[in-house]
């Protein structure tokens, strides 16, 4: 049995009267890819973000590691470490090239010597297929391209859990493809990987369990493809007959 990386116990999120979050109770597990899937205003990203504590829940708590991230004594910084998102926007900065991108987090945040930090950086970029592009201004880079490097800053970290908040939305169609393509390939190396997305079929091949989300609680969840195959609960059947007819 894998060893639980993050617990998240009876989790609130509210903005003013909105109340987003409501209860949530969710284990991940080491080296397993989590999807979670539901309709806009679900809460499906607020939870996402709550787990670096982008967001600040109401009330609950988040484990990481068996530390309570909430906790006022918790260093986050050191958390965020651990765990690092990756962008609907990517979140570059577009005043710098791709290297720097990558090396700028690690000489700032872990501390490494620039030049441990560019061979780091360059191993990455070239294990998402940019080693050709390391000094290219950010500006000049396609969507998918952007969304590789961010991948690649992500990875220069060393997390033991990447984050992916809808890591293809903002993408032109024929870009996605070569997005999910790389978040498949950091299965195989084995990471922890919290997925929100809208792409049903990826999460269909690529996740070992999906949650399905609405109006703040999680309604389902499915070993592998079960949850797409043979969904239990009725607002599960009607999201998903819903993705199958706007296919």
């Amino acid at each position: 049995m894998k060893n639980k990386i993050i617990q998240i116990k009876n989790l609130y999120k509210h903005f003013g009267k909105l109340k987003v979050l409501k209860g949530v109770d969710l284990d991940i597990y080491e080296g397993e890819v989590l999807s979670i899937i539901g309709s806009s205003g679900s809460g499906k990203s607020t939870l996402l973000r709550c787990l670096n504590l982008l967001e600040y829940p109401t009330s609950g708590n988040i484990y990481f590691e068996d530390i309570d991230i909430i906790d006022k004594k918790t260093n986050i910084d050191e958390i965020r470490k651990e765990i690092v998102m990756v962008f609907q926007s990517f979140n570059l900065f577009e005043n710098m090239n791709i290297l720097d991108n990558c090396t700028i987090a690690q000489i700032k945040v872990l501390k490494r010597p620039k030049a441990e930090a560019e061979k780091v950086a360059k191993n990455y970029l070239e294990q998402v297929g940019l080693s050709n592009f390391i000094y290219s201004d950010t500006r000049s880079l396609s969507g998918g391209q952007k969304q590789r490097v961010a991948i690649a800053r992500a990875l220069c970290m060393n997390p033991k859990v990447i984050l992916f908040d809808e890591p293809t939305s903002a993408l032109d169609p024929e870009m996605v493809g070569e997005v999910l393509d790389i978040i498949k390939s950091l299965k195989s190396l084995g990471m922890t990987l919290v997925i929100v997305t809208h792409e049903m079929a990826f999460a269909k091949s690529i996740s070992d369990r999906v949650i399905f989300m609405a109006d703040g609680i999680i309604v389902e969840e499915g070993i592998g493809s079960s949850l797409f195959d043979n969904p239990k609960e009725q607002r599960t059947k009607e999201f998903l007959k819903r993705f199958i007819n706007n296919a």
